[in-house]
């Protein structure tokens, strides 16, 4: 009814109503993620490179960086608070002395907090995707279509950014990676109001674009802007670069 209203009332004035017939196009998915990218860029000088991954649920899942970590040409901390992760981060990096693994959560200060996890069983048995909505609150579960039935909770370590960098002697950090399911603005945040700029760093943005106001969006890219930080995003990432890298860069030539 509205709508022979709208068209009678643009009829009136001479106009019509036509529909355009134009087809939706999209470009195919990215094949590539910004740290594999940084990653592989990085292993071609000869300095030691060192990553700090935050959230490395089994090591495979979603994952970009694990053959240049098996490979010896990055030293990684891997820190995971999930015990299912944890364990099948333990097989999966068994025998890589490069490679150091942190049973933990980062957080803003160091603690036990309760940590809801996905049960390894049933229909989520051996699926990586669903073992990376481990989260401190149960909602975030809850809203992924997880059953009440499905999930399980443990308490788990939590320390800070600043504790692992120091507790683990880690003199310089090149890449730090994030994926802690929304808790990644967190945690750069952490970074910055700790001092740590390391020359890369990746972050998930897709949950901070669900869960984030437009201000608390850019006030995380307003802090990483005074930290001297530009940045680009791929599909769900967000790479954010020290301008000082390309100082360095500039040193080089």
């Amino acid at each position: 009814m509205l709508k022979q209203v709208v068209k009678s009332l643009f009829g009136f004035f001479g106009l019509e109503i036509s529909r355009l017939n134009r087809a939706r196009k999209y470009l195919p998915k990215p094949t590539i993620d910004n740290v594999e990218i940084v990653a592989c860029l990085l292993t071609l000088t000869d300095k030691e490179i060192t990553l700090v991954q935050v959230g490395a649920c089994d090591g495979v899942t979603s994952d970009s960086v694990y053959p240049y970590l098996k490979s010896g040409r990055i030293r990684g901390y891997l820190i995971e608070p999930s015990t299912v992760n944890f364990e099948k981060l333990e097989v999966f990096y068994q025998g890589i002395n490069n490679v150091t693994l942190i049973k933990a959560a980062i957080a803003e200060r160091n603690e036990n907090r309760l940590l809801y996890t996905i049960k390894d069983e049933g229909r989520w048995q051996n699926n990586g995707w669903a073992r990376q909505l481990a989260s401190f609150y149960k909602d975030h579960l809850l809203k992924h279509g997880i059953e009440e039935s499905e999930i399980q909770v443990e308490s788990t370590p939590c320390v800070t950014l600043k504790s692992v960098i120091e507790n683990y002697g880690i003199d310089h950090l090149d890449i730090l990676l994030i994926d802690t399911e929304g808790y990644d603005g967190e945690i750069v945040k952490m970074a910055m109001k700790d001092g740590i700029y390391p020359p890369f760093i990746v972050f998930e943005n897709a949950q901070l674009v669900q869960n984030y106001s437009q201000a608390q969006l850019d006030s995380l890219y307003n802090l990483l802007a005074s930290c001297n930080y530009v940045w680009t995003h791929d599909r769900i990432n967000t790479l954010a670069i020290q301008k000082s890298f390309f100082r360095t860069i500039d040193a080089i030539k």
